[in-house]
């Protein structure tokens, strides 16, 4: 495949707010149409992992977090509540926070 002369970059409007159990596929592929944009072969779609968590419904309720205190030291470095540190060590897919071996 020739490696094409230019990069393109162009978000898709129409994009509702997603609710557990939507189709993201679906939903992107009636927002292109709708845009009346046309996917090629070789175009790539990024789309956001908030995106796809909230599609399949994962959500995290920080109520019902109890932050480690490894997640409050972390919180204090990075000035965020340290729920969500606690949060983000508990998802498997989660990168380090702070330049370490993992």
């Amino acid at each position: 495949m020739k490696t094409p002369a230019r990069l393109t970059l162009c978000v898709v409007p129409g994009i509702p707010l997603l609710l557990p159990g939507d189709d993201l596929g679906a939903i992107i592929v009636a927002a292109l149409g709708k845009a009346g944009l046309v996917l090629t072969d070789g175009d790539i779609i990024v789309v956001a992992q908030k995106a796809v968590s909230k599609s399949q419904g994962r959500y995290v309720d920080l109520a019902a977090i109890k932050p480690s205190w490894h997640a409050r030291e972390l919180a204090v470095e990075v000035n965020k509540d340290p729920r969500l540190s606690r949060s983000s060590f508990r998802n498997r897919y989660a990168s380090c926070a702070r330049p370490r071996t993992c």
